[in-house]
């Protein structure tokens, strides 16, 4: 978390009805690595925290509250003095991943309680909706772990939200291999829904 809250620049994006139309939806999906090499330091949580919070300089939407905005519509709004951190978990399971690939990943297979939200958007134990949940779970043997990452989809939809998972992984790459590229420094993001609403065609092809 080191230099987050000096990066973090403060305002807010008003959400289209398109965002709102999914409002109640969220992208809780699950991944699997397996630790083949089974070496002693896979994918440590200090190394994934960190390359996390650095992912987050570039996803700033992320840290924000969900608010009433102008006309009814919501609108995120991020303050570097009350920013709304992720929600990052992590526990063990006595499954071993090669239990796991025996089964093709079915779901009966997978560890209790990997799914820290449900699929519909609702505020936590303290009245907050956290824009990212994320839950590390280490398996058996240093065999492998299972990441579950959650973001509701008023925020960022299924492109958006593998363009963030893909930025964490190249930030995760790189603190391991400094070799390695990413798009770190590279690439900006833009947020406001105002600039694809601006590039949408005029006209419509009818329904049907």
């Amino acid at each position: 978390m080191e230099g987050l809250f000096d990066f973090i620049e403060p305002g807010e994006v008003v959400l289209s009805s398109q965002d709102a139309m999914f409002s109640y939806a969220n992208h809780p999906l699950v991944h699997f690595y397996e630790n083949k090499g089974l070496g002693s330091s896979f994918m440590p949580s200090n190394m994934l925290q960190a390359s996390l919070y650095s992912a987050l300089k570039e996803f700033p939407l992320l840290l924000g509250h969900v608010r009433d905005g102008p006309g009814g519509q919501a609108k995120v709004v991020v303050d570097k003095h009350d920013l709304n951190l992720p929600e990052f978990v992590e526990s063990e399971s006595s499954i071993h991943f090669q239990s796991l690939k025996d089964a093709q990943f079915e779901w009966s297979a997978w560890p209790r309680g990997v799914a820290t939200v449900g699929p519909i958007t609702t505020p936590n134990k303290h009245g907050t909706v956290k824009l990212l949940n994320v839950h590390v779970v280490r398996l058996r043997d240093n065999s492998g772990l299972v990441l579950f990452c959650n973001i509701p989809h008023i925020i960022l939809d299924g492109f958006g939200y593998y363009i963030f998972l893909s930025h964490w992984a190249a930030l995760c790459r790189a603190s391991i291999s400094p070799g390695s590229t990413s798009d770190a420094g590279r690439v900006s993001y833009v947020f406001d829904r105002a600039f694809v609403d601006g590039r949408l065609q005029g006209q419509r092809r009818p329904l049907g």
